[in-house]
């Protein structure tokens, strides 16, 4: 057998075995990232909700001030769908296992008057004849500030799973990630903690 043949063997064996070895870990619960930098301007908090189900919901709520204080909340996401979990395969980050959002329904919420202004000064108002503060809206498909998810836009991702921490792949989940379907090849800096088993 050939040097190259017996490398493509090897390389084609340890796939397999890394494929039937691969057990789905268990990610049911509610996580959280406290505040850190959103990636254009201002600060985010995040919330994935990943349940037994396969079902999810992402919360990102952005905020005007580091401190991501009630009265520095300025507008919310919410992000609906399943999700699936695959083998890993070469060539990723280190632990990196690979997972694939599904969305199905966007959701938005103007939660202070700059907000509103922004929200109703848009020329498509992202659909919404009038937004009023605290009111959530499905956008769903609509072009809003930029960019429009459509449902079962899919996201790829990694992620990786240390104790009651998780992390996922470096990128804007909402808008950079939503128009690629190719892998992150690095990790956020920040991490979610495990709030609760509990999917709710």
């Amino acid at each position: 057998m050939s040097q190259s043949k017996l490398i493509w063997l090897i390389g084609a064996l340890w796939f397999l075995v890394g494929t039937l070895s691969f057990a789905q870990p268990n990610l049911a619960g509610k996580w959280k990232a406290k505040c850190h930098d959103a990636p254009y301007k201002g600060y985010m908090e995040e919330t994935v909700t990943l349940r037994p189900d396969m079902t999810f919901k992402r919360e990102i709520e952005k905020f005007n001030g580091k401190s991501c204080t009630a009265d520095e909340l300025q507008e919310s996401r919410v992000y609906e769908g399943t999700y699936s979990t695959k083998a890993p395969v070469p060539a990723l980050p280190v632990g990196a296992q690979l997972v694939e959002f599904n969305i199905q329904h966007v959701t938005a919420t103007a939660n202070s008057s700059e907000a509103l202004k922004h929200f109703n000064e848009r020329p498509t108002r992202c659909g919404v004849v009038e937004w009023k503060a605290g009111e959530s809206h499905e956008i769903t498909g609509v072009e809003c500030g930029g960019e429009a998810i459509p449902a079962n836009t899919l996201i790829s991702d990694i992620y990786k799973k240390v104790g009651n921490k998780l992390y996922f792949g470096k990128g804007n989940f909402f808008q950079d990630m939503a128009s690629v379907q190719t892998y992150p090849n690095t990790f956020t800096t920040y991490e979610f903690t495990r709030v609760s088993n509990q999917a709710e």
